[in-house]
């Protein structure tokens, strides 16, 4: 479904002139940090706000960026309210616009306490665990997005849905202290949050936690509103091959660093 909505857009970068006149963009987008963050919390807009922002300064632009909640970014972005949402994986609003470049990958991962010996097998033996996720999310895997429906139907506890504030720094602990099995989410932020509790000195020591196994990928990229396909185009110039040229130096690290975390064999690490 993206590819309808990418190929008309790829056509206009090659006929639609490129405007140098200087302006405010802007992007909108919840918080999901360290990717997109609330400065007032954190001090820090997030790694992929923080590239974009560079992107559009280079070629004399500014950056305005405020977050909203998801629903609502959308609906700015669709009405044309606002430029752009930093980081979006396509099939979640096929109907925006979107580049080629990937801003961030993302890698659906468990999580189980350091002592553990389960791993994931490509199977489906996350039946023997009690595993915390985060309310409302899915995982880009039909088996396992079906067995989280189905278990929610039977409230057996084999799966605890988590929301309000803090959630994954509540899972982290919930996982420490043996409350739970396992949990699965995106390893950016788990790493992110376990970062948080390490400079707070929740945890001390040897990482409590280790990965346990890959279920499901997906791929980050900067969208941008359909309802000027021009200006959209002008956008995709300047942040498309810049965005490239962070990751083929290696400078990506120089943005993510500052968030606790770098880019291991195209893997997002916990720095130590």
């Amino acid at each position: 479904m993206a590819l309808s909505c990418t190929i008309p857009l790829i056509v206009l970068l090659v006929l639609v002139p490129f405007h140098t006149q200087a302006r405010e963009v802007l992007f909108v987008d919840a918080a999901f940090c360290p990717l997109v963050c609330n400065r007032q919390q954190t001090g820090r807009d997030g790694f992929v706000v923080d590239i974009i922002r560079d992107a559009l300064e280079q070629s004399g632009h500014q950056l305005v960026f405020r977050t909203e909640p998801f629903q609502r970014a959308l609906t700015l972005v669709r009405t044309g309210q606002a430029d752009g949402l930093p980081a979006i994986y396509p099939n979640d609003a096929p109907d925006l616009l979107f580049g080629e470049s990937v801003i961030a990958r993302g890698e659906n991962a468990f999580f189980v306490r350091a002592d553990s010996p389960w791993r994931y097998n490509g199977t489906q033996n996350w039946t023997e665990l009690r595993i915390a996720i985060i309310d409302g999310y899915t995982f880009n895997h039909p088996e396992f997005d079906q067995y989280v429906a189905d278990v929610s139907k039977s409230r057996t506890g084999q799966v605890i849905r988590i929301s309000g504030s803090k959630p994954y720094q509540r899972m982290l602990q919930m996982l420490i202290s043996g409350r739970i099995d396992a949990i699965l989410d995106d390893s950016v932020f788990i790493f992110y949050a376990l970062s948080d509790l390490l400079k707070t000195h929740a945890i001390n020591g040897q990482l409590p936690i280790k990965n346990a196994g890959l279920l499901s990928e997906g791929q980050n990229v900067v969208a941008y509103s359909p309802v000027n396909p021009e200006s959209s185009a002008e956008l995709i110039r300047i942040i498309d091959p810049f965005i490239r040229k962070v990751y083929q130096s290696g400078k990506i690290n120089d943005y993510i660093k500052p968030y606790g975390l770098e880019i291991t064999e195209d893997h997002f690490q916990l720095i130590q």
